[in-house]
């Protein structure tokens, strides 16, 4: 129940810190936007964590989920927990600090997370699929 709280509390402050980012502070206030994107980054671990959580709870109960779901589901749990760690690590302050083409390191590490996320889903689903028979 307490996870379930948690989880919706990240939920909710996510559009408004991703509009902090996006149209809050100015350029001028980069020490503002900098703590900004930092609470960003661990509430996107939050997030993944809980929901990492969430899919390793389902994949211990093999009593209960069929067995061909249960293998999706520690995927998803790997996935996750792997995500909720990268974007824990990309709140670190070098993140800020390295520029790319003026922008900050840590807006491309996360972007980065979030392509891997939904390409493991992608194989995922693809590996889980089996062949038809004519």
């Amino acid at each position: 129940m307490l996870l379930n709280i948690l989880l919706l509390f990240f939920v909710s402050i996510e559009p408004y810190l991703l509009s902090l980012i996006s149209f809050g502070p100015s350029a001028s206030n980069l020490a503002m936007l900098g703590f900004t994107s930092q609470v960003y980054g661990l509430d996107l671990t939050g997030l993944t964590g809980i929901l990492g959580f969430f899919a390793y709870l389902l994949a211990k109960r093999e009593e209960m989920i069929e067995p061909e779901l249960i293998e999706g589901y520690r995927w998803l749990r790997n996935t996750q927990f792997v995500g909720a760690v990268l974007f824990g690590l990309s709140t670190l302050p070098f993140f800020w600090s390295w520029m790319i083409n003026g922008t900050p390191l840590r807006f491309y590490v996360w972007y980065t997370i979030l392509v891997c996320i939904w390409a493991s889903r992608g194989v995922q689903h693809l590996l889980q699929q089996k062949p038809s028979r004519v």
